[in-house]
């Protein structure tokens, strides 16, 4: 992962983590919700042309999996949770 002078020297990942802490701190959401509100927190992260393909199949926005990817440290951490009932993700 590339630092961005915007960002410092902090990987996607922390950038990700951050920004999912801060909207958390407002209320808890949906997956989708998060998502939309990173990408209005990180445009310059948040490249809907860049596709996550793997051996032909495809799995979306690779950006979108990357915030996924930090809910699910975060939820391992135990500094968020995850209610599967009403899929919200919550601060801990």
């Amino acid at each position: 992962m590339k630092p961005t002078s915007r960002y410092g020297n902090r990987s996607e990942n922390a950038v990700f983590r951050e920004a999912i802490r801060r909207i958390l701190s407002r209320e808890p959401q949906i997956t989708e919700a998060i998502h939309e509100q990173v990408s209005q927190l990180l445009p310059d992260l948040c490249d809907d042309s860049e596709e996550l393909v793997i051996n032909g199949k495809r799995y979306g926005m690779r950006w979108k999996w990357k915030v996924r990817k930090a809910q699910h440290y975060l939820k391992q951490r135990g500094d968020v949770t995850y209610d599967a009932g009403t899929r919200l993700w919550a601060l801990a």
